[in-house]
């Protein structure tokens, strides 16, 4: 009875392997699926609200939309009785664990709250009884708060999660940790380098970074004493930009063409078993003329002494070998992580060039305030994404550029007028922004308060040589831009109180005056046949100009000078006679494009004006009951005018670089005529249906000559418009 109790336990024994642990998971292979899809185990990351990747090491509280595991095996279940396969079997395993036990699965129903699993395995192949082929697995985060979920955030060691494939079969997870690969940040090298283009602008330039099209990376291995490098998956966390001035305006040689010692690269800890923090000297290259815009020269010079005991590529990049040039990074022994190395337009000298740090977030740099003419060397590494990050172990083609002057219609016609980037200039480089907050309200204080007092000339006198100071200490930008904003804003906003406190207190005794005595303000006395006594009107035209024909003419021929109009009246009417007072708002502007030169390459820009206007204006208006739909009338003017002139290229970034320009203030006079056709007649309406405010609706049509005298481009011509006037009770 024994020996029978014995060999029924064995026979279940032996029963419950064959359907368990029969099942075993291992590398994807074609020698049992000849057509089995096989590709490389890796995680891609969505930004919540994303439908691209990208790259972040993981972390606690990470926020993450989606996680998408890619892997690829082999499931054998050659051994196994009564094996039914289904998708939604496949999963991961998250943990260092032996056995890992935090298991994800289409239908675990274990999962972190909220958390959703999907899985894609379209790509498994069968034979018989081997399925083999990719697996995707989607963990959704999007219900959680868009977090990486705290059960599988506890499990991140040393800023790396491990990943293991499992299929979950009769209530065990199948996996095989040989399989197992991690969620890391990057340790490799970029094999790549960057792309990097370059453009002009007048006494600046702009230049754009791209990731390398292929991110192939290179690893040492072993990681204690490597002896070879290993390809691997990367991502690009930013630049590194090297720049440097080789000839000034006058050709004179400057920066690396006068101090070529000064051109020392320290060679890529990455691809050497025993690297060296010594710089080496390399010989540097000259312009020439036949480097045109975009750089034809991609050599450094360094010696090829300077890579002895480099590592040798694994077999599976073989053919590739590695060149002192290739290997040369920027020497900044102040720097163990280039993240800390500076971001703003100086960036850190080293020898004769200059570093800058760009994160990828960034996909342009610019520099302004150069010299037209002189001429400036870059060139670019990509940076992998760890906490510090690796130079990739190849750098961009050397480009060349040099500031341009493209012509403009009002140097054309005055060429002593000053070129700047803003009229108000230390402002605008606390700020960085010439159309930002604290500049609008610091134009105000100096036109309207700094003016009268005769500081502005002061001011000017010395303004430039103050922004410039201000842009070599970038560090007192941020809270020297937060006083001028507010204390702009506090100073405009308490002379509009102070200027308007009488009328408030005027009209404030008024109101209780009537409000006392009972006494009926004129305006509530709804009376049929009284004139509107406000209006408003809105008008859009062209302008044909006289003085400065020939300028238009030879730098904007191809667009009409368009121009809107807005503004107010109030009118005394006097029975049929009406006098009106008011203000009037008007932007003028026009766009041309053309090309330039630049190093031997031609490069395309677009030229624009734009100018505002503020008038005071007074007329005459007539309104003859027998004609009650039309109103004639005319009107003069006077004012100041504000014009801007520039010049940009396709690659202008006005967040970072407002291009240089012409800005001018002037006088402006005008006298013209109106006609306005009233709607409310003219299609037999009543004035009481257009509501309690409105009187009356017209079509006015316009005309008027400005005389405009600047030494920029001048408006001086014809106004032709037309718009819609709103009549008020």
């Amino acid at each position: 009875m024994k020996m029978l109790f014995f060999l029924f336990l064995s026979c279940f024994i032996n029963l419950f392997y064959s359907q368990i642990f029969a099942q075993s998971l291992t590398t994807c292979s074609t020698s049992n699926v000849s057509n089995a899809s096989c590709a490389a185990s890796g995680v891609l990351i969505y930004a919540p609200g994303s439908s691209s990747t990208s790259f972040t090491p993981p972390k606690d509280k990470l926020p993450v939309g989606k996680l998408q595991i890619t892997y690829s095996v082999t499931l054998d279940t050659s051994t196994t009785t009564g094996f039914s396969y289904d998708t939604k079997k496949w999963g991961v395993l998250f943990g260092t664990t032996n056995p890992p036990t935090l298991a994800y699965y289409q239908e675990s129903s274990s999962l972190y709250q909220n958390v959703k699993v999907s899985v894609d395995a379209s790509k498994i192949s069968n034979s018989g009884s081997y399925y083999a082929g990719t697996v995707v697995v989607t963990i959704d985060f999007t219900n959680a708060n868009s977090v990486l979920s705290p059960d599988i955030a506890a499990l991140i060691s040393s800023d790396s999660l491990q990943i293991q494939p499992m299929y979950f079969y009769n209530n065990v997870n199948v996996t095989n940790a040989s399989l197992a690969f991690n969620w890391k940040a990057d340790t490799g090298a970029l094999l790549n380098a960057p792309t990097l283009t370059v453009l002009a602008e007048d006494s600046a330039f702009i230049v754009s970074l791209s990731p390398p099209s292929n991110l192939n990376a290179a690893t040492p291995t072993p990681a204690s004493t490597p002896t070879s490098l290993t390809t691997t998956t990367n991502s690009v966390s930013g630049y590194v930009l090297v720049y440097w001035l080789d000839t000034d305006s006058k050709g004179n040689a400057t920066g690396c063409k006068a101090n070529p010692g000064g051109w020392q690269f320290q060679m890529n800890p990455k691809a050497f078993s025993n690297p060296s923090s010594t710089p080496s000297t390399c010989t540097y290259t000259q312009y020439q003329s036949t480097f045109n815009t975009g750089g034809t020269s991609s050599t450094l010079g360094c010696p090829a002494s300077a890579i002895t005991g480099i590592l040798p590529f694994d077999s599976t990049i073989s053919s590739s070998t590695l060149t002192a040039d290739a290997t040369a990074i920027p020497y900044t022994p102040s720097y163990t992580n280039p993240t800390q190395i500076p971001s703003d337009s100086n960036g850190t000298p080293s020898g004769c060039y200059n570093v800058v740090y760009i994160p990828s977030s960034q996909t342009t740099w610019s520099k302004g305030n150069i010299n037209n003419g002189d001429i400036y060397g870059f060139m670019a590494w990509a940076l992998n994404n760890a906490t510090i990050p690796n130079y990739s172990l190849a750098h961009s083609n050397i480009s060349y550029i040099t500031g341009v002057n493209i012509p403009l219609a009002s140097l054309s016609k005055s060429p002593n007028l000053p070129k700047s980037v803003s009229d108000c200039f230390v402002v605008t480089a606390a700020s960085g922004n010439p159309d930002s907050a604290a500049v609008f309200y610091w134009r105000i204080i100096r036109d309207q308060y700094l003016t009268p007092f005769g500081i502005t000339p002061y001011y000017y006198q010395h303004a430039k040589s103050w922004a410039n100071w201000l842009d070599e200490h970038p560090k007192l930008k941020p809270a020297l831009n937060t006083f001028l904003e507010y204390s702009g804003k506090f100073i405009y906003r308490m002379s509009g109180y102070t200027k308007k406190s009488k009328e408030y207190l005027k009209e404030l005794f008024n109101n209780l005056d009537n409000l006392i005595t009972q006494k009926a303000g004129a305006q509530e006395l709804y009376n049929e046949n009284a004139q509107p006594e406000y209006e408003i009107f809105i008008t859009g035209g062209v302008l044909f100009p006289t003085a400065d024909k020939y300028y238009y003419d030879q730098y904007y021929n191809s667009q009409m000078n368009l121009h809107f109009e807005g503004g107010g009246n109030y009118i005394f009417w006097f029975k049929n006679l009406g006098l009106s007072t008011g203000l009037l708002g008007r932007y003028l502007t026009n766009t041309s494009s053309g090309s330039v030169n630049v190093l031997g390459t031609q490069q395309s820009f677009s030229r624009t004006f734009y100018s505002t206007t503020a008038e005071a204006l007074v007329g005459l208006r007539y309104r003859d009951p027998c004609w009650s739909y039309i109103q004639p009338g005319i009107f003069a003017g006077v004012g100041v005018s504000r014009f801007r002139e520039e010049a940009t290229t396709g690659s202008s970034s006005t967040t970072t670089q407002k291009p240089a320009g012409v800005t001018n203030y002037s006088a402006i006079y005008e006298f013209g005529g109106n006609l306005d056709f009233n709607l409310v007649p003219l299609f037999s309406m009543t004035n009481s249906e257009l509501g309690s405010f409105l009187s009356d609706i017209s079509l006015r049509i316009s005309a008027s000559y400005n005389i405009n005298p600047t030494p920029a481009l001048s408006s001086t011509g014809i106004f032709v418009q037309t718009g819609f006037t709103f009549l008020l009770r």
